[in-house]
């Protein structure tokens, strides 16, 4: 979605977590619209294509409201701004990841192929008539990029590259998601959390000023942690289900949290199976290495291996 006009720069500052201001032409940045208590309305990767147009890239959820969700808070929230907002219907997105170790030097020294753009940087490749997006390698564990066009021309630039690409199933996907900590729209990314709570620093600046949710924000910081850790849990035992509770392991189980998201598949290890499941519980229990349980009666267990990082408000 594409939003342009005169005041558009100040409008998308004034309302998401991104120093907009400092966003370089030709760059992007992760960033949220949040709500008064400072939880997630929105997730989404701001791109800067010209003085007067950006772009707002997020990914599917689970939910059919977010496009009617997304323009009440923009209607909610727009005064005087001389601003419009365009969604590319007849535009076709793919996701590209790349594994470095299979880098050749004939895909290096093909012309603008992936390999040439930076992380958060967006380009406009002419000759195929299609934009491409750099998401860095947080999210998955390896690079990804995004491509976005008419579906001809993303599919002539599938037809030209077809032998260095190799298609990837939504369960490898999620795999990579899950044990990279990387929470999901509608899944960890819901209005009950703060990005704070889920691991997404990178998505708050915090050197600009007022924005809704700000000082929550603020407050979380010099208190010293957010309230909430997202984790990754291994249990070699049973496989939760979303929603589920975590308890402690105490003599006196304590609740901790809730199950986000479970493993599409499981992992074989020797003779143990393997299962990776995602949760947000309490700070004073997100400790690597400590053990938690699913269900009361039948203990089943599984070890957190994972915590969300956190930083002090003092940052470079």
């Amino acid at each position: 979605m594409t939003c342009s006009g005169p005041h558009v720069g100040e409008f998308l500052h004034r309302l998401s977590t991104v120093h907009v201001k400092n966003l370089a032409l030709g760059h992007g940045s992760p960033g949220c619209f949040l709500n008064a208590q400072a939880k997630i309305l929105f997730y989404f990767t701001l791109w800067y294509l010209d003085p007067q147009t950006y772009a707002l890239e997020w990914a599917p959820g689970q939910s059919d409201s977010r496009r009617e969700d997304f323009f009440s808070f923009i209607d909610q929230n727009t005064f005087i701004e001389n601003i419009s907002f365009q969604e590319h219907s007849v535009e076709k997105t793919v996701w590209i990841f790349l594994d470095p170790s299979e880098q050749t030097e004939e895909t290096k020294q093909k012309p603008g192929q992936l390999e040439s753009l930076l992380p958060y940087e967006t380009r406009f490749l002419v000759e195929y008539d299609i934009r491409i997006c750099h998401h860095g390698a947080r999210n998955y564990g390896r690079p990804w990029m995004t491509l976005w066009g008419r579906a001809d021309k993303i599919d002539l630039w599938i037809r030209q590259n077809q032998s260095i690409l190799t298609a990837l199933s939504w369960v490898q996907l999620e795999e990579w998601r899950i044990f990279e900590l990387c929470p999901g729209i509608d899944t960890e990314m819901t209005k009950e959390f703060t990005p704070l709570d889920l691991g997404l620093e990178e998505a708050i600046a915090l050197q600009k000023g007022c924005y809704p949710g700000q000082e929550v924000i603020q407050r979380i910081y010099s208190q010293g942690s957010p309230a909430y850790r997202l984790i990754l849990i291994q249990s070699d035992d049973f496989l939760p289900q979303r929603g589920g509770m975590i308890w402690s392991v105490d003599s006196i189980p304590v609740e901790l949290g809730t199950v986000t998201s479970c493993s599409p598949q499981v992992q074989r290890v020797d003779t143990r199976t393997i299962f990776y499941t995602l949760g947000v519980i309490r700070k004073t229990h997100a400790i690597e290495g400590q053990w938690v349980q699913f269900m009361l009666k039948t203990h089943c267990r599984g070890k957190i291996i994972k915590v969300s990082a956190f930083r002090s408000l003092q940052r470079g």
